[in-house]
């Protein structure tokens, strides 16, 4: 189970009622069909208070945690321009960096977004009919199905649309896929629920208001970004800048200014830097894991990018473009281990190989610096270059680094763009954002910078839907080119 503020207390009789209730595969009837059946009397003596309800939401978060643990950096990394494939023969990540998706591999199971998605309805369902119900739990709920339905929309376009509340998938709720229209009004929807209902201004490990705007903006600058027609598209980067704009104006957070405190936000090294790490002003909202309750291998963090033989390496060509746009960047320092060309791995978040048995690093969703290049790329699509300028300025400045004094009027809305989207590169390297970067700014190929001869269409953009669950559902179809 997560770490958050109120779960070291839960009594176990209430870990044990949630576990019943909220269990749930939500794509494959063969491990669905093995459940004991969840009876009546049981589920009447759940969701009676606010205690329950918040132990509910608790288990939403859970199912967030085992999902992201390693998609958070298979869907959203590995198949940009950051890496390449390594010594080490490995089909899984292979196919991820050649972009030759495999229906075979796990990366494109959604049983666990799924389980998230469950769970949710549930708690959606359940909570208003509990006396004085707490907003806030309704508010978190909304959220995080928002989010998992969003991923969901982003990897593969037309899913199945479940809103009830079943704990068995069977019969009548097998779907076929929903239209990706449909899917994506309801992340709107449930968006603005959430948006409506919280009140708690900050958390570290839960839905805000202050990560619900952020999340807010991050889907309208991908809807932005994908939008044809140019007066739709033009509204939804207004609407991310107003979105962005209120966060800031909250004033909870702040760049860090030192490498140090940089560091301080990733670092999860308990040899060279033991009791640091994983907190800083930057972070909005990250998953949280936690040896002492969520046992061996929590996160799968240094797994990924630490392995005693790595599966994968920093693309060189990236390294060279950094290194001449930045040569004396801290973040590189930081970020890439190894002298030897084509050989060098992301030391982000561990300096040396650790056992991924003792891993519990966080993972970030939401991060300032993020939220204020996201405005950068809002003002200079809405026309404000001085704006676009002035904010990517106070990234570089944050880190050290000299500013470009160059007049914005002399910048093309492609040049300013280009500059903007290698800011995120350097600054969000290794945090799950780059591909997503890529696909939103129609830049989705990577011919160009790793030297790898593919330049993807838009149904190869789309990922394709596990074996098992179009054998599990013969109401799904898979996507073209799969």
């Amino acid at each position: 189970m997560l770490k958050l503020d109120t779960m070291k207390h839960i009594h176990k009789k209430h870990n044990f009622i949630l576990l019943i209730l909220i269990s749930t595969l939500a794509v494959s009837c063969s491990d669905i069909l093995d459940l004991a059946p969840i009876s009546s009397t049981q589920e009447e003596n759940f969701w009676l208070d606010n205690n329950d309800a918040n132990l509910g939401v608790i288990g939403i978060y859970d199912a967030l945690q085992k999902n992201y643990r390693e998609n958070q950096f298979y869907w959203g990394e590995f198949r940009s321009d950051n890496f390449i494939t390594s010594l080490q023969t490995n089909a899984l990540v292979t196919s991820l960096i050649e972009n030759k998706l495999d229906p075979n591999q796990p990366y494109v199971q959604w049983d666990k977004l799924y389980t998230m998605i469950f769970r949710a309805n549930k708690a959606i369902s359940k909570i208003p009919l509990i006396e004085n119900y707490e907003e806030n739990l309704l508010g978190e709920a909304h959220a995080l199905r928002a989010y998992a339905y969003f991923d969901a929309y982003r990897l593969w376009g037309d899913v199945p649309l479940i809103t009830e509340a079943a704990l068995i998938l069977e019969g009548d709720y097998l779907q076929a896929r929903a239209p990706k229209s449909d899917v994506l009004a309801l992340v709107l929807s449930d968006m603005t629920q959430a948006e409506s209902l919280i009140t708690t201004e900050k958390s570290d490990y839960r839905f805000s208001k202050a990560s619900v705007l952020a999340f807010k903006a991050r889907v309208y600058m991908h809807l932005a970004g994908l939008e044809d027609d140019a007066t739709a598209a033009q509204g939804y980067y207004t609407t991310a800048k107003t979105t962005l704009d209120a966060l800031i104006a909250m004033d909870l957070y702040r760049l860090t200014t030192t490498q140090e405190e940089w560091r301080n936000l990733f670092i999860n090294d308990f040899k060279n830097y033991p009791g640091q790490g994983q907190e800083g002003p930057e972070l909005i909202l990250s998953i949280n894991y936690d040896l002492s309750t969520d046992g061996s291998s929590a996160s799968r963090v240094a797994r990924i990018f630490r392995n005693g033989v790595p599966t994968n390496y920093i693309n060189e060509k990236f390294i060279e473009k950094w290194k001449l746009t930045f040569p004396d960047d801290w973040r590189y320092t930081e970020c890439v281990d190894g002298t030897k060309e084509g050989e060098r791995v992301c030391s982000k978040y561990q300096k040396d190989n650790i056992a991924s048995s003792i891993d519990d690093t966080n993972i970030i969703l939401f991060r300032y610096a993020d939220m204020l290049l996201l405005l950068a790329e809002a003002e200079n699509q809405l026309g404000d270059a001085d704006s676009a300028i002035g904010y990517l300025n106070d990234i570089r400045e944050a880190r050290g680094l000299d500013t470009e004094q160059r007049d914005p009027s002399s910048l093309s809305n492609e040049e300013i763009e280009d500059l903007i989207l290698d800011e995120r590169r350097f600054e969000l390297f290794a945090e799950g954002a780059r591909w997503w970067d890529l696909v939103r700014t129609g830049k989705a190929q990577k011919k160009d910078d790793a030297g790898i001869d593919v330049d993807l269409n838009e149904e190869q953009i789309l990922w394709p839907i596990y074996f098992r669950h179009l054998i599990d559902n013969d109401k799904l179809e898979q996507n073209a080119n799969y």
